[in-house]
């Protein structure tokens, strides 16, 4: 009886040392498993927000572009076509006569074709003589008060050529579309 008892107690203790055994193997590879699943969910999240704020990033966009759109377009609608600079020295004629100033225009050099983010450019010359007060008024009516074109003055000069009168050369572009 002393023998089985002996066998029955290594039998049991390589019973328990044996599930304990499986036990820790079975806990690292399911703790592997279990890491590597997790890394894997964290990757995933990342994944899934970064997709998430690139699609709110392309909503914006997408909204940013109409309105941009919107804007260009009434941009535009201020903006004469290149042919409609043709009437321009009328439309400076009617102001120059309107403030007893005389003067002469002409364009200068090719125009600057319009591009799809920036509008045509048109350069040109004016030389008118009057009052100094009439040519203030003359120049207030064409840069910032000009209702159908967009100009810009560049330079100009202005000198005295007697008494009471002046004389203006001033360089500037024209905008079109």
């Amino acid at each position: 009886m002393e023998k089985s008892f002996r066998k029955d107690v290594i039998v049991g203790i390589c019973i328990i040392v044996g599930t304990i055994t499986l036990f820790f193997v079975g806990s690292a590879l399911f703790s592997g498993a279990i890491s590597e699943l997790s890394t894997n969910i964290a990757a995933s999240k990342v994944f899934l927000l970064r997709r998430a704020e690139l699609i709110s990033n392309l909503a914006d966009i997408k909204k940013s572009s109409q309105e941009v759109s919107l804007y260009a377009q009434k941009m535009n609608s201020l903006l004469p076509m290149q042919e409609q600079l043709l009437n321009l020295p009328q439309a400076l004629q009617s102001s120059a006569s309107a403030h007893a100033v005389t003067f002469s225009f002409s364009f200068r050099g090719v125009p600057i074709l319009p591009q799809t983010n920036a509008a045509g450019i048109a350069a040109f010359s004016l030389d008118s003589s009057g009052k100094l007060e009439n040519l203030l008024l003359f120049l207030n009516d064409i840069e910032p008060k000009a209702t159908r074109y967009i100009i810009s003055i560049d330079t100009f000069d202005l000198s005295q050529v007697g008494e009471g009168n002046y004389h203006l050369v001033l360089q500037g572009r024209a905008f079109f579309q």
